[in-house]
């Protein structure tokens, strides 16, 4: 029975104490994705202990090293104040957009507890991102309101940061609110002229009131979408979105129509072309003998008859001159 109580009084202290981290909220989470690949950035989702705070210097080093890789056309700076690890275990289903721009991703990383960021950490990050990438222009955007959102065509570089409202407490409101804001955040991201983006998701304003939130907190660290974030082929850091591919173009084996002919030598006394070439080659003398034959062995007659028709004509015209000149010359006697 002392046992019992003993264990009853233990949680229940453990209970207000865990409430009362809640209700102060030493920590958030943050998610980093880009587009394109952003080596050296997965070492630091492998050093990484999860349930321990990943310290406000170190966080500010990892992320001004991912945008300073400034390989996007838009650095996206999302604030979803009041944001918890638990939230995305417990409203996993509210948040399909933002996992599938995770998973689509060639780098992402996720820390489930960041020391709380000072409010004006988005400023500080967006003059790094203006003095290293060269980008002049920000757009606000009021996460709550998509017409906020201005779309461009162009694909100069831009920062774009998004501050949605505070989330509710109650887990009805919430998951409402959650499903609503990753559709407003899917709407503006879609109007972007580019695929090639960089985003930071984390919360500028911690949760100060538990309300029925408790009920989804356990004891043990909650894992951030571990299907996305703890793939294994993560860890061999390769493009996943080379849409034009830095590889030479592969063409099919050239075949020709007709089988081309050996450059070897060819002799007619060879047995295989006798052999193969036979009835040609068998052809080809006869019609060359019989050739032969009718052009050298047979003699050639000479044409007699002609020759004797000739001279039968050339008598005949000299009779008939003869026959004319007695004539003439028997009327000059008469």
């Amino acid at each position: 029975m002392r046992m019992v109580r003993i264990r009853i009084i233990l949680l229940f202290y453990f209970s207000v104490g865990l409430a009362a981290g809640l209700i102060k909220q030493t920590s958030a989470p943050v998610l980093l994705a880009s587009h394109r690949l952003s080596k050296g950035i997965y070492k630091y989702q492998e050093d990484y202990t999860l349930g321990n705070n990943l310290s406000l210097q170190n966080f500010k080093e990892i992320v001004e090293e991912l945008l300073g890789k400034c390989n996007s056309n838009a650095f996206i700076l999302v604030n979803q104040p009041g944001i918890r690890a638990h939230d995305f275990t417990a409203y996993k289903k509210d948040l399909i957009n933002l996992q599938l721009y995770m998973h689509a991703s060639s780098t992402a990383v996720k820390f489930e507890q960041v020391d709380i960021l000072p409010v004006d950490m988005f400023d500080e990050l967006i003059d790094n991102v203006k003095e290293k990438c060269n980008v002049d222009e920000v757009l606000e955007v009021d996460g709550n309101n998509t017409d906020s959102f201005q779309p461009y065509i162009d694909t100069r570089k831009r920062i774009i940061r998004i501050d949605f409202p505070e989330l509710p407490q109650d887990s009805q409101n919430r998951s409402i609110a959650l499903s609503a804001y990753d559709k407003s955040l899917r709407a503006i991201l879609a109007q972007l002229p580019s695929p090639e983006l960089t985003i930071v998701y984390a919360s500028l304003k911690p949760d100060l009131d538990l309300g029925s939130t408790i009920k989804h907190v356990t004891s043990r660290p909650v894992e951030i979408f571990p299907e996305i974030f703890l793939d294994p082929s993560r860890a061999e850091e390769v493009e996943k979105n080379d849409r034009i591919l830095n590889l030479l173009r592969v063409f099919n084996e050239y075949h020709p129509k007709f089988k081309a002919m050996s450059s070897q030598y060819i002799s007619i006394f060879e047995e295989r072309f006798i052999t193969e070439n036979f009835e040609l080659i068998r052809t080809i003398i006869t019609v060359l003998t019989v050739y032969l034959i009718i052009q050298v062995v047979l003699p050639k007659k000479k044409p007699k008859k002609l020759a004797k028709k000739k001279l039968g004509i050339s008598s005949v015209t000299i009779d008939k001159e003869r026959i004319k000149d007695v004539i003439k010359q028997s009327n000059n006697d008469g």
